[in-house]
């Protein structure tokens, strides 16, 4: 058993569900950027510009991006076998039944908030691709 329960969304650090609605629900009126991890790994720069872009910074030179993306990069092969911040774990943690109950319920949580990008309902997030 991999400890998830994809109906109740119950997650070893608490309910996904209800931390992403708290996040959402942004009481304080923040603007907010909405990433994938995926999209700080497997499409890093794509990433690096959205970021600086939000917070308005000019963009990168050729050299600068090459250096956020060297000091940011991790090296999967040499991480501790309890880390799994991996792209494409959650395939392995989970079934397609599960994640497609997990999608399910996440459209029905989250869908009423304006900015959430389609790829939250997305099962490309778990198998690691990013389109």
């Amino acid at each position: 058993s991999s400890g998830i329960n994809a109906e109740y969304g119950g997650f070893e650090t608490g309910c996904y569900w209800r931390f992403n609605r708290e996040y959402l629900e942004n009481k304080d009126g923040h603007e907010i950027l909405h990433l994938h991890y995926e999209e700080l790994t497997l499409r890093k720069e794509e990433g690096v510009r959205k970021i600086n872009s939000f917070l308005g910074y000019p963009d990168l030179d050729k050299d600068q991006m090459e250096g956020v993306v060297r000091a940011t990069t991790l090296d999967y092969d040499n991480l501790k076998s309890y880390q799994v911040g991996k792209p494409g774990k959650g395939e392995e943690m989970m079934t397609k039944e599960q994640r497609e109950m997990f999608d399910e319920r996440t459209r029905k949580e989250l869908e009423e908030f304006e900015g959430v990008p389609e790829s939250y309902f997305s099962d490309d997030l778990y198998v690691g691709q990013m389109n």
